[in-house]
């Protein structure tokens, strides 16, 4: 009986050590290329999967499923067949007609319509989201993709997006630690190389570079194979011929019309200006990919599409053909995201090129309303960080401004809100004595450029209130350098008698005719020289001197 039992046993262990059968299944594959078309044949669509293991044919009834850059599904694609090989490493094309035509390559499976949307998306192996990855404008659930491919721009036309096979072991085989769950670092821009379950690889269409026709891979054909003109010598785009230029909202229409300032609860027309720095004419067309900004509000594209025609080589200026370019909304929550508030909207052009542009919304202080007439100045003021307002989160327009205010004023507004001046010294003026004071500093910076040589006696007087003819002097000298000398005056302000060579009116009327003051009254037309200096004012005497924009292009 014991030698009977002792004989099963060993037969037990013998058949553990016989290699059991693969058992064959569709899990243990990925992503590998993503294809979305060429400029010349954009429904020429393709996926490639690849198997990290043996045994991975058993694929009936899984499926492609690909999703548009809100995460929502919009197309689903299920084999209805296994396939033949189930190696390690054997790979399955899923391509619509176009694309096996393209590649010459017949399908493992049909993409029945083209689904993928290159500006931005995910495509997921099987409805249990196996494998994942997303690209451009993607917004959706980020679980298993992490950060989106070739943010913002998405997939190039006539390019792949292929899975890097160096993240770990072999730089050539695909193994299951090829994937970091973040499609920005596990995919990069690439030929295509399809190859389909038979083991069969597809044939690049062919095309000549240079003829004028947009074939092939070919993004562009400029007829010539010459760099820099904004089409490569490869037939590629070169994005940084198109550079962003201007950008202006809410004109002439909005919440307050011609206001042109975003404003909570707004939807606004947005137009941007684009400039062609490549020695070819080219025809560009626009996107809205993104509209994002701090938590607790909403952002919304409700016209993402833009057209700008042709702009001409070497500095032709590329301006929407039908207005706007694109049209904005965003919300109006109960409690304002920050006093700050800024949002940023994406473009990307057909070039390949993209910005991001900073849209500053409105509405920042209570004391200062959309109707006010400092308004627009004030939140371009505040956006290009010259002041942050007064006590209790307002800006105080009518407060009158002091000469040390104004020493910072006029300092952030040439140099930008990061300018620090050199550490004071208390040598320079009496009054400031340098011990501590937030405004010494920028009192002495302006003494050592010599903007002001303070108000006589070896003194500042910076609790003194500006009055409009200082001002004048003030912004122009900090613009123009201390060694201006304003035109001599004419006899433009009734209340401001032609002193040419001293005085204030030559600096006054230069200000007029530089069209940054229009003085206090019309009829007749006054400068009120004498009269303080307030917040309200100061905003647009120092947006207009120093040419401060709310809406910037990129720097």
């Amino acid at each position: 009986m014991h030698s009977r039992a002792l004989s099963f046993l060993r037969l037990a262990a013998a058949c553990l050590l016989v290699p059991a059968a693969a058992s064959a299944t569709f899990h243990e594959v990925k992503i590998v290329e993503v294809f979305p078309g060429t400029a010349a044949q954009p429904n020429a669509q393709f996926v490639v999967l690849q198997a990290w293991a043996l045994g991975q044919s058993s694929v009936t009834g899984h499926s492609l499923v690909v999703f548009d850059a809100s995460g929502a599904s919009v197309g689903t694609f299920t084999f209805d067949h296994n396939m033949a090989d189930g190696a390690n490493q054997m790979k399955m094309f899923i391509a619509t007609p176009e694309a096996a035509t393209l590649f010459n390559l017949s399908v493992d499976l049909s993409m029945t319509s083209p689904a993928i949307n290159p500006l931005g998306g995910k495509v997921c192996w099987d409805t249990s989201n196996q494998d994942c990855m997303s690209w451009g404008n993607y917004t959706g659930a980020t679980t298993g993709v992490g950060n989106a491919f070739n943010k913002p721009v998405g997939l190039e036309l006539g390019r792949v997006a292929e899975r890097r096979l160096d993240i770990c072991m072999g730089a050539t085989t695909l193994e299951s630690c090829d994937d970091t769950g973040d499609s920005a670092s596990d995919f990069l821009i690439g030929i295509p190389a399809p190859k389909n379950n038979a083991g069969t690889a597809g044939t690049l269409p062919a095309s000549t570079c240079g003829n004028l026709l947009l074939e092939g891979l070919e993004e562009c054909d400029d007829g010539n194979m010459t760099d820099g003109d904004g089409c490569s010598a490869v037939c590629r785009w070169e994005p940084d011929k198109i550079v962003p230029l201007a950008l202006d909202l809410d004109l002439p229409a909005g919440a307050v019309a011609d206001n042109g300032v975003l404003e909570p609860g707004e939807t606004v027309p947005v137009n941007t200006v684009w400039k062609n720095v490549g020695a070819t004419a080219i025809a560009v067309s626009g996107k809205g990919a993104l509209f994002t900004g701090p938590a607790g509000a909403s952002y919304t594209i409700e016209d993402p599409d833009a057209d700008y025609g042709v702009a001409q080589p070497n500095g032709g200026f590329l301006n929407c053909i039908t207005f706007p370019c694109y049209s904005l909304t965003v919300s109006s929550p109960a409690v304002r995201p920050a006093q700050h508030w800024d949002t940023t909207f994406t473009e990307v052009l057909t070039t390949d090129s993209f910005t991001d542009w900073t849209l500053h919304v409105g509405d920042s202080f209570p004391d200062v309303p959309n109707d006010n007439i400092f308004y627009a100045f004030v939140e371009n003021l505040f956006h290009n960080g010259v002041t942050g307002g007064c006590a209790g989160g307002n800006y105080c327009p009518t407060n009158p401004v002091t000469r040390a205010q104004m020493a910072v004023f006029l300092l952030k507004a040439k140099n930008g809100s990061l300018y620090t001046p050199p550490p004071c010294t208390g040598t320079v003026f009496t009054d400031v004595p340098c011990t501590g004071g937030a405004f010494d500093p920028w009192i002495e910076d302006l003494a050592a450029q010599q903007i002001t040589g303070g108000c006589g006696g070896g003194l500042y007087c910076p609790d003194a209130t500006v009055t409009r003819k200082q001002m004048a002097v003030f912004l122009l000298k900090t613009n123009d350098g201390a060694a201006f000398d304003p035109p001599d005056c004419t006899g433009i302000f009734a209340d401001v008698p032609c002193t040419p060579g001293t005085g204030f009116s030559d600096w006054i009327e230069e200000l007029y005719n530089r069209q940054i003051t229009g003085g206090c009254s019309s009829a007749p037309l006054n400068y009120c020289p004498d009269n303080p200096n307030n917040r309200g004012q100061m905003a647009v005497f120092l947006v207009k001197t120093f040419g401060l924009l709310l809406y910037a292009p990129p720097i």
